[in-house]
């Protein structure tokens, strides 16, 4: 592989990501199908909570760290049951932004 080809394929790969996020930020992904899309495997885990509608920066640091999930960790690296467990907080805590925020 080139470089060049090499450079095209990383790219590529961002704009998934990149993709991934804003379709969870628009709420057109739910956080019950991250379990099973490939391309939030090398989304950092906190990336990916703050996405979630009607869940801010604080919220997506408190419902983290209660579970008690450590440093900047992407999706893959998470356990089976930790991400189990993550999706459900954040499933409960999205929803539409409350009123005047």
């Amino acid at each position: 592989m080139t470089l060049d080809s090499a450079r095209r394929v990383a790219h590529g790969m961002r704009a998934e990501r990149a993709h991934l996020v804003e379709s969870i930020r628009r709420g057109e992904v739910p956080p019950a199908r991250l379990l099973e899309d490939a391309r939030a495997a090398d989304v950092r885990v906190v990336v990916l909570a703050q996405a979630v509608p009607g869940v801010g920066k604080v919220q997506a640091r408190r419902i983290i760290d209660g579970l008690g999930i450590v440093g900047p960790l992407r999706w893959s690296e998470l356990g089976g049951d930790v991400a189990r467990r993550l999706m459900d907080a954040l499933t409960d805590a999205g929803g539409p932004p409350a009123a005047g925020r």
